[in-house]
């Protein structure tokens, strides 16, 4: 990143950065103390160790975030394009989201995908739609009861559709979704995670279109349909 001169304003995303890494840093510290003291019971040291795994991961997210974050800072944030697969690239990462959620993460344990038989083609860099993929999925199962999520992959005109639903439950707008969906950003910063940011420049890059259905009861996505 080019030098900066004194009093410059740094990017808003580092002020985030220091609250994020609280996150995972606590429980890690906490799981170090209890193996310190040497009295952990054995019943529960795969929690704990399910614990430092889970964490080390989002460790591991968050540093590519930052390294993405800095991409886009600099202007060198870009897309490989390429005609993919929707419904195969959605199977792709719910199946990555299960791996996940059976670590504990956040988020629905399953997301049960319901694609047609036929490839639904799209121009899209693969591993980053994806990405925004399980973004998007983390915002299903977060209820107090676990209701099944899914996403159905179809065609609207000229764009590949992703339907989010949450077991009939209605998926209420906040100010993270109306940030993805090009609004502007909530007066309180901590509502947003770096992750947000990453995920509203691949939204950004694919020009995909993110919106609700009437109620509520779906999220849309929207990505540019493309030809074999």
């Amino acid at each position: 990143m080019a030098e900066r001169t004194p009093g410059q304003p740094v990017p808003d995303w580092l002020g985030r950065l220091a609250h994020d890494l609280r996150n995972p840093i606590t429980p890690m510290r906490s799981a170090v103390q209890l193996l310190q003291l040497g009295q952990l019971p054995p019943e529960l040291a795969p929690d704990l160790l399910r614990t430092l795994d889970r964490q080390i991961d989002f460790l591991l997210r968050m540093i590519d975030d930052v390294s993405d974050l800095v991409k886009i800072e600099q202007g060198t944030f870009a897309l490989d394009l390429a005609t993919c697969d929707l419904g195969q690239l959605v199977a792709s990462a719910a199946a990555r989201h299960a791996r996940g959620a059976g670590k504990g993460a956040r988020g629905a344990a399953t997301v049960e995908v319901d694609a047609p038989p036929e490839p639904v083609w799209v121009r899209a860099d693969e591993t980053r739609l994806r990405q925004l993929v399980e973004h998007l999925f983390g915002y299903l199962g977060n209820g107090d009861v676990p209701t099944p999520a899914s996403v159905h992959v179809g065609r609207d005109g000229d764009a590949g559709l992703l339907r989010f639903a949450d077991g009939g439950r209605a998926l209420v707008p906040d100010a993270r979704l109306d940030f993805l969906a090009g609004g502007e950003a909530p007066a309180d910063a901590s509502a947003l995670t770096l992750s947000h940011l990453v995920a509203r420049a691949i939204a950004e890059g694919h020009q995909a279109r993110l919106s609700f259905a009437p109620g509520g009861a779906e999220l849309l996505l929207r990505v540019p349909a493309a030809t074999p």
